[in-house]
């Protein structure tokens, strides 16, 4: 009969677990959050290389930044859409921004694999470099980039993301959505 009805200890067990697995998944969204925001604020010019194939997490992280630089194979997958959970770390709120509304949700519903050249034809990456050398030519376009004064640097950054608080309600809405799921 004991191995019908679970001890009370093994329903606590159970119970304990579940709690933690539900406050590890919102520690992470909590350092998403975080990170995207701190992206989107910091007053330097912030660079992301991406190589490989990049979950649509990393794709919207990579929005929040100045430049996107990517090797020729990589590749961007939404796994979202395996995973039954939709997109996070600023991907809808970022996407529309780089594609508009009516490609962003076509891309966002279709979910398709989107290799570096698209991903450089929608404008959603800034360069596409050979994976040979790859690091190489990043610090290359990266200095080309930032051979400005500090205050003209600060000044972009701070009128490219003049409505941070949009972005900051935006954030706390997709983790109140995930969180319901």
């Amino acid at each position: 009969m004991s191995d019908i009805i679970p001890r009370d200890s093994e329903c606590e067990t159970k119970s304990v677990l579940d709690n933690r697995k539900e406050l590890l998944i919102m520690m992470e969204e909590n350092a998403l959050i975080k990170y995207v925001l701190y992206l989107s604020k910091y007053q330097k010019t912030v660079f992301i290389c991406l190589q490989g194939e990049i979950d649509g997490t990393t794709l919207g992280i990579s929005l929040a930044a100045d430049f996107q630089f990517v090797g020729e194979s990589m590749e961007f997958v939404c796994s979202y859409k395996q995973m039954g959970i939709p997109p996070n770390g600023g991907l809808c709120y970022y996407l529309p921004k780089y594609v508009g509304q009516q490609k962003a949700s076509e891309i966002l519903f279709l979910g398709h694999t989107i290799p570096a050249s698209h991903a450089y034809k929608l404008g959603i990456v800034t360069d596409v470099f050979p994976d040979q050398d790859f690091e190489a030519h990043c610090i290359e376009k990266a200095k080309a980039l930032t051979d400005l004064p500090l205050g003209v640097i600060q000044g972009i950054k701070a009128l490219n993301h003049a409505n941070i608080e949009e972005l900051e309600f935006y954030l706390k809405k997709e983790y109140e959505f995930i969180e319901y799921l």
